[in-house]
C-alpha cells in the first residue's frame, strides 16, 4: 500500500521530465514481471516437496528476494539526489536544474487539498487509475476463468497462455517509454499530447479488443487469444499516458495524489470480484459478453475524461515559488557540465584499458 506512493514521490525528485515516461515503464513492469515470473516459480517450488516442505518454499523464497532488496535499498536509495552519496555533482546539477518545480519533502509550505481536490486533471487521473486498475485485476484474476469457461481451454495450456498478455504489455509498456520520452526530449512533442496519445491507445484500443473478445467462443479460439494478447499489451500505454502525467502535474505532492488514486483504485479492485460473480453465475459465454460490455464503458469514459481535462504540465498550486532559482546553473550549462564528467570518465577507463593491454 505505502510503495506505490513512496516509489511516486521518489521518481518526481530523481528523474527529470523527459525521462519519466521510461521510469514509470520500468517501476511499474514489476506487476507483469510478478505474473509471468513468480506464478510458474510459485508452481515449481510447491512441486518440490523435499525442498522445505513444498508449498512453505513460496513464502521463503519470497522473504529472501525482499531481504535482499531491502539490503541494497538501504544501501544506495536516498530520498533525493543531494543526499546520495554515489551521485556525482555534475548529476546532481543536472537532475536539480530539470526538476526546477519539484520541491522537496522539508519544504513547509501546507498541502493545497482544495486546489488537488477541485482540479479537473486530478479527478482525470483517478478515473483512469481506476479504470486501469480494474482492467489488470480482470485480466490477472479472471482471464483464466473465461479460458476455461468460454474458451474451453485445458488447464496446461491455460497457464502459459495467460502469461502472453503480460510478456506483451510490459514489450508495449517499454518501447512506447522510449519512443515517448525521446520526442519529448528533442521538442517534436508537447508532454501533454504525448500523455494524451499514448492514454487514447491504451483507452480506446484496449476497450475495442475487450468488444472484440466479447463476441468470441471456443469456436475462435486464436481470435480470442490474439485479441487478449494486442489489448493487454495496448494497455501498456497507460504507464506513458496517465502514469505518467501523474508524476509531471504536482511533482511535490506526487506520493499524496498517488496514495489518493491508488486507494480509489484498489477499493474498485476489491470490487471486482463481487461484480463479476453477481454476472456471471453460470459463467455463460453471454454473461462474459456483459462482464466486457462493463470494461468497454469504463475504458473508453475515461480515456475521453483524459483527453478533455488531461494534462502533464505542472499545475499553478503545485508550483515550487520559493525554490532559489539563483542556485541552479542554466539547463545548458549542466548539460554541458555532465556530458563532460560522463566525457571524462569514459577516457579514464578507455585509457586504463590501454595501459592493461601495454602491460
Amino acid at each position: 500500500g505505502v510503495l506505490d506512493p513512496a516509489t511516486s514521490s521518489m521518481v518526481s525528485q530523481w528523474f527529470p521530465p523527459n525521462e519519466r515516461s521510461t521510469t514509470a515503464a520500468m517501476y511499474t513492469s514489476g506487476n507483469q514481471l510478478a505474473s509471468v515470473v513468480g506464478n510458474p516459480v510459485a508452481a515449481f517450488l510447491c512441486s518440490e516437496k523435499d525442498f522445505l516442505g513444498g508449498w512453505p518454499a513460496i513464502f521463503y523464497t519470497t522473504v529472501l528476494v525482499l531481504c535482499v532488496f531491502l539490503l541494497l535499498w538501504m544501501v544506495f536509495a536516498s530520498s533525493t539526489p543531494q543526499e546520495n552519496r554515489f551521485a556525482s555533482q555534475a548529476e546532481k546539477n543536472y537532475i536539480s536544474a530539470a526538476n526546477t518545480t519539484s520541491g522537496n519533502r522539508k519544504d513547509p509550505s501546507k498541502i493545497p487539498w482544495k486546489a488537488i481536490f477541485t482540479s479537473p486533471v486530478v479527478y482525470s487521473l483517478f478515473a483512469n487509475n481506476i479504470a486501469a486498475m480494474m482492467g489488470f485485476s480482470f485480466l490477472q484474476t479472471y482471464l483464466p476463468t473465461y479460458y476455461k469457461d468460454v474458451l474451453l481451454l485445458d488447464l496446461n495450456q491455460n497457464g502459459i497462455l495467460s502469461a502472453l498478455p503480460f510478456i506483451c504489455m510490459i514489450a508495449m509498456k517499454m518501447s512506447s517509454a522510449s519512443i515517448a520520452d525521446y520526442l519529448k526530449r528533442t521538442g517534436k512533442i508537447t508532454p501533454t499530447a504525448m500523455c494524451k496519445i499514448c492514454n487514447s491507445v491504451a483507452g480506446f484500443g484496449g476497450a475495442a479488443c475487450m468488444a472484440g473478445m466479447a463476441m468470441m467462443d471456443c469456436s475462435t479460439k486464436t481470435y480470442a487469444l490474439v485479441l487478449s494478447c494486442l489489448g493487454t499489451g495496448l494497455s501498456g500505454g497507460h504507464a506513458t499516458g496517465f502514469v505518467t502525467a501523474m508524476l509531471m502535474i504536482a511533482p511535490r505532492y506526487a506520493g499524496l495524489i498517488g496514495a489518493i488514486s491508488m486507494t480509489l483504485s484498489n477499493i474498485m479492485a476489491a470490487l471486482m470480484p463481487y461484480i463479476i460473480g453477481a454476472v456471471t453465475p453460470h459463467g455463460t459465454a453471454d454473461e462474459w459478453r456483459i462482464v466486457f460490455g462493463i470494461m468497454v464503458v469504463v475504458l473508453v469514459s475515461s480515456a475521453v475524461m483524459f483527453i478533455i481535462w488531461g494534462s502533464a504540465e505542472v499545475q499553478p498550486w503545485a508550483l515550487n515559488l520559493n525554490r532559489p532559482q539563483s542556485t541552479i546553473a542554466s539547463k545548458g550549462e549542466v548539460n554541458d557540465a555532465f556530458e563532460s564528467e560522463r566525457s571524462e570518465k569514459t577516457s579514464s577507463w578507455e585509457d586504463r584499458g590501454v595501459e592493461k593491454i601495454r602491460l
